[in-house]
């Protein structure tokens, strides 16, 4: 399945009067020229195909890839169970200004790389960011609460999910649980 479609599923299943087909065209060439690079197809489809305020579920930390130096993070914090918000375009904004703010404002000014801030997990030990890792596609945590904010190698860290279309079909089934 591809981004679309799973995001399409996620709302029949879950909320289906809460989505809304993004019907415009949009070439994101403009928004590249201004970045400095390429977006990646996954980032392009989450913006544009669909309207819609959030995506939600639980997922078991157990799920979360350990990651070498920080190793399993959110066990070592007695984190089982982690709510996640992922924040959708909004209908009647710019999108080129969604995508920007995605880009840059949640940085503080430090150089994260080519990432894109997508959503949180909400844990006992405070809000954790997700972010796009627009190179790879995959979906990244990242503990800047903890660390030294702005610098990966002392904020905590690691792939959350490899994929968008891998987190939203997870969160799929773990809404339906609740």
């Amino acid at each position: 399945m591809n981004l679309k479609e799973v995001i399409y599923d996620y709302f029949q299943t879950n909320h289906p009067s809460s989505l809304v087909e993004n019907t415009d065209l949009h070439d994101f060439s403009m928004i590249e020229q201004e970045l400095g690079f390429k977006l990646h197809p996954d980032l392009q489809a989450y913006f544009g195909s669909y309207y819609f305020d959030e995506i939600e579920g639980i997922l078991a930390s157990s799920t979360v890839p350990a990651t070498e130096k920080w190793g399993h993070w959110f066990e070592f914090n007695h984190e089982f169970k982690l709510p996640v918000t992922l924040h959708g375009p909004e209908r009647d904004k710019d999108l080129k200004e969604q995508i920007m703010r995605a880009y840059q404002v949640w940085t503080g000014g430090y150089d994260f790389g080519q990432r894109f801030w997508v959503g949180e997990i909400f844990a006992n030990i405070g809000q954790i960011l997700l972010v796009f890792n627009n190179e790879t596609g995959a979906v990244e945590w990242i503990d800047t609460d903890y660390g030294s904010f702005g610098n990966l190698d002392q904020d905590p860290n690691g792939i959350f999910t490899p994929t968008l279309v891998d987190l939203i079909v997870a969160l799929t089934g773990s809404y339906q649980q609740r």
